[in-house]
């Protein structure tokens, strides 16, 4: 008999449950947190030529963070990013008897931005993402000039603009996955060199420098 009462009530318990997990999938509002990774891509080139271009492929991964709220049929939310890059690209410039290697690796990357989606089927979100994103990269240098070896080094931060869009799918209340793809264009950057920051924007009046990425991600929302 006891076990008869058990059964009953669990069988009670979990028929009465499961509307509400369904309707908690649903939920595309609240505060997420998420882990990303994925594939990243900067290209550079030089205006009126393409003698110049270099593209360097590598990972990324990184944190996200965001808090969105439903308004009508549409998700409204804000965005954040903090993620490091494996990316690097050189060059190696010889002429007799000098010798120059220069040498560009990106690594921190943020972004701030807003999104905007609509539901789809019930647990998923179709939506399109933009805002500001910052870049941070090391320079170097090495070689020989006229008989003299330099080694220097130059932190770079270059700002832009990023736009994007992706899907993301609630498996259940709590937790959420997603594929997003996004392009950055960067047209300003300032340059530290021994303690000192200065602005070098003018250098986009020449050079374009953009940005490629696709990342998965895994988050939970609370």
């Amino acid at each position: 008999m006891m076990t008869f009462r058990f059964t009953l009530v669990a069988g009670a318990l979990a028929a009465l449950s499961t509307p509400t997990l369904a309707q908690d999938r649903t939920d595309q509002s609240g505060f997420r947190i998420e882990a990303i990774a994925g594939f990243d891509t900067v290209t550079t080139g030089v205006e009126n030529t393409d003698e110049y271009d270099d593209s360097g492929k590598g990972f990324l991964y990184g944190a996200a963070a965001g808090y969105d709220v439903v308004v009508g049929g549409a998700v409204i939310g804000l965005d954040a990013e903090i993620a490091e890059s494996s990316v690097d690209s050189g060059i190696t410039y010889t002429d007799g008897m000098d010798v120059a290697a220069v040498a560009l690796d990106a690594s921190e990357d943020i972004f701030l931005g807003a999104r905007v989606g609509a539901n789809i089927g019930g647990t998923g979100l179709l939506y399109v993402k933009g805002g500001y994103s910052m870049a941070n990269t090391e320079l170097t240098a090495r070689g020989i000039v006229d008989g003299e070896r330099y080694d220097e080094k130059v932190d770079i931060d270059f700002e832009g603009f990023r736009v994007g869009g992706g899907f993301q799918v609630n498996f259940s209340r709590n937790l959420f996955g997603k594929v997003e793809y996004r392009y950055t264009s960067y047209g300003d950057a300032s340059v530290e060199y021994d303690g000192v920051s200065e602005d070098v924007d003018e250098v986009f009046d020449y050079v374009n420098l953009e940005r490629h990425q696709g990342v998965v991600g895994l988050g939970v929302r609370f």
